[in-house]
């Protein structure tokens, strides 16, 4: 938790930085991004920018680009599986949604 305080708290480019800086596998940074996803509660799109705010603009905007490269909606369904009273996610004909609670 303290690792994502820093990296909220970061300006862009050092973001950046610390998320280069940290060497992890592909499953511990995914790890971290689900743990960054829990942390944003709210009620998003995934990509689309038509009906209000998406999840990876919100992503990109507190934690930087590279976490936000990894939301999708698999990781999205599995942190629903794990958390069904703290996520809902619906990705139906294009009509996603994404319900992330405090």
């Amino acid at each position: 938790m303290k690792l994502i305080t820093k990296i909220r708290k970061a300006d862009t480019t050092k973001k950046t930085e610390i998320w280069l800086g940290l060497d992890m596998m592909r499953f511990e940074a995914e790890a971290l991004v689900a743990e960054m996803v829990l942390s944003l509660p709210g009620h998003y799109k995934l990509h689309d920018r038509q009906y209000g705010t998406n999840l990876v603009d919100k992503m990109y905007e507190v934690y930087g680009w590279m976490p936000s490269m990894l939301v999708s909606e698999s990781m999205l369904l599995g942190l629903q599986a794990l958390n069904p009273k703290k996520v809902y996610a619906t990705f139906t004909l294009g009509l996603d949604a994404v319900e992330i609670k405090p």
